[in-house]
């Protein structure tokens, strides 16, 4: 590892029934600048990350049953008073409000004021607003579940239907699951530059969506599709 790259401590804050595409893609992404694989991007990049995942408790059973061992826990980290650069929430079946931990909304709420960046995958932006971080702000969300998860909130976050990913200041808040690889390029190109989110990309045989690129807004915008995701959301609420 380079003394010229700086390290940013991230926080990958999971939960029972967190959706498992919303968090691995971005995290295989910006684990290719981590300091254990330091020395493949050359010249060094300005950053690398070092993840953490972090849970309610021990281990964590993910969307399509997978089970994970944590990094360490909320109450944890809450404890030691560690301080995480970079807070990642992914979106899940917890994410929405009486479903989500009141553990992970107390840590949020506790990291935020000192942490450099904030980003939210999916319906992960549920809960970022349900911890007061989104008041003011431009956000974007799961398109399916658009209008269910805006409803409550539309007059306190500047909620964007169109759009692949938001970036307000140090928010950034991704649409749907996959939306999550193309705001995290998006977020290592701002943060190393575009030659070192191309060598990350490419690495991944990944082509990134560009921010205007949301064709699911469109998509879930049909009567049709609405019924669906308002019968999904309601579904969503009674897990």
């Amino acid at each position: 590892m380079s003394s010229e790259s700086k390290v940013l401590k991230v926080a990958i804050c999971l939960y029972p029934g967190v959706q498992l595409l919303d968090f691995a893609g971005p995290l295989d992404l910006l684990s290719v600048l981590s300091p254990a694989h330091a020395g493949i991007v050359k010249p060094p990049p300005p950053v690398l990350f070092s993840m953490t995942q972090l849970a309610t408790e021990d281990t964590v059973v993910a969307s399509a049953g997978l089970v994970m061992k944590a990094t360490s826990t909320y109450d944890k980290e809450i404890a030691s008073g560690v301080q995480y650069d970079v807070l990642l929430v992914p979106g899940g079946l917890g994410s929405s409000p009486g479903k989500t931990p009141e553990v992970l909304l107390e840590f949020l709420k506790a990291q935020a004021p000192r942490a450099q960046y904030l980003l939210s995958v999916c319906s992960g932006s549920w809960i970022l607003q349900q911890a007061g971080l989104l008041t003011g702000k431009r956000a974007t969300t799961n398109k399916s579940l658009f209008n269910v998860i805006t409803a409550a909130s539309k007059d306190e976050v500047q909620w964007v239907r169109k759009a692949r990913w938001v970036e307000d200041g140090t928010v950034w808040t991704a649409s749907g699951v996959t939306a999550g690889m193309d705001m995290t390029i998006a977020f290592i190109t701002q943060l190393a530059g575009a030659g070192v989110a191309a060598v990350v990309s490419n690495g991944a045989e990944y082509s990134a969506c560009a921010q205007e690129d949301d064709p699911f807004a469109d998509v879930w915008n049909d009567e049709a599709q609405m019924k669906l995701a308002l019968s999904f959301g309601e579904h969503m609420n009674h897990l």
